[in-house]
């Protein structure tokens, strides 16, 4: 939904993001940035894929979620950060939401 490479600073406040079909990057992808900022907000992810991270934070120097709501019905991971300096969590919830024993049928390694 939002990708963003090289943008000195992302801003999101007071946004609700929502996808059923994520297929990599995720729904929040910010990368070489030096700030991202997400205030009041809401993500949500419906069947992604192992690639889809919900929010995907890589070389941003300063990490910032408030009042920030992830939940991830995917097998991907709800927030995935990576050469972050420095990072401010408050108020906010993360989860994983998909079911521990869940075989997708269509992978060789499910034996139903």
């Amino acid at each position: 939904v939002i990708y963003a490479e090289g943008v000195a600073s992302v801003e999101i406040t007071k946004c609700k993001f929502a996808d059923i079909s994520v297929r990599e990057g995720g729904l929040i992808h910010i990368t070489q940035s030096e700030k991202l900022v997400i205030t009041e907000s809401q993500a949500t992810s419906l069947m992604a894929s192992d690639l889809a991270d919900v929010v995907n934070a890589s070389n941003v120097a300063i990490v910032s979620l408030s009042a920030f709501t992830v939940n991830n019905f995917g097998r991907s991971s709800a927030l995935v950060l990576s050469k972050v300096k420095n990072l401010t969590v408050t108020s906010s919830t993360f989860a994983n939401n998909f079911p521990p024993n869940y075989c997708d049928p269509s992978s060789p390694e499910c034996t139903p």
